[in-house]
C-alpha cells in the first residue's frame, strides 16, 4: 500500500438556489480530483466533476444519509527503481447538514486510497468463480466509464 488517506470533513453552504449550490459541489470535487488525480486529463476531470456536481443539485430535496461518489484508475507509480502498476480509489462523501434552522450545507469529505500492485502474488491468487459472478452485474450496474471514454 502506497496511500490510505482521509480527510478532515469540511461543511459548505448552500443557499438552494441550482446555480450557487452546483458551484459548490463543482468547485469541492475540483479541488479534490486536481490534488489526487492530477494524471488523469483535464478534460475528463471536469466531466466527472459536472456529473457529480448535476447529480447533487438535481436531486438535493430527495438524497439522505451519506451520498458517495468513488472514482478508480490505474496508472504507473515507480517503486524501488521500476515502474509499477497502482490502483488507486478517490471517494468524496457528501452529508447534508442544518447549520443552523434556515441554513442547509453539506459536509464534503475525501478518502484515498493507493495501492501498488503485486503481481506475482495476483497471478497466483485463485479466485472463487460463484462470488465473482456474483458481484459482477452488482459493481457493472452502479459503474460509470468516464476517465477512459472519448470525451
Amino acid at each position: 500500500m502506497e496511500l490510505d488517506e482521509t480527510s478532515k470533513p469540511f461543511t459548505a453552504e448552500l443557499k438552494e438556489d441550482y446555480h450557487h449550490d452546483k458551484a459548490v459541489y463543482q468547485k469541492a470535487v475540483h479541488d479534490i480530483l486536481q490534488a489526487h488525480i492530477a494524471d488523469v486529463p483535464e478534460g475528463r476531470r471536469r466531466y466527472i466533476e459536472k456529473y457529480i456536481a448535476e447529480i447533487l443539485v438535481l436531486s438535493l430535496h430527495n438524497l439522505s444519509n451519506v451520498q458517495r461518489f468513488t472514482i478508480a484508475y490505474v496508472s504507473l507509480n515507480e517503486h524501488e527503481g521500476a515502474l509499477r502498476s497502482a490502483i488507486c480509489t478517490v471517494t468524496i462523501e457528501f452529508e447534508y447538514k442544518k447549520i443552523d434552522p434556515k441554513t442547509v450545507g453539506v459536509e464534503i469529505s475525501r478518502n484515498v486510497y493507493k495501492a501498488i500492485l503485486n503481481r506475482k502474488l495476483f497471478e497466483e491468487q485463485e479466485f472463487d468463480q460463484k462470488m465473482l459472478d456474483l458481484g459482477r452485474p452488482i459493481v457493472q450496474a452502479w459503474t460509470i466509464d468516464i476517465a477512459t471514454q472519448d470525451v
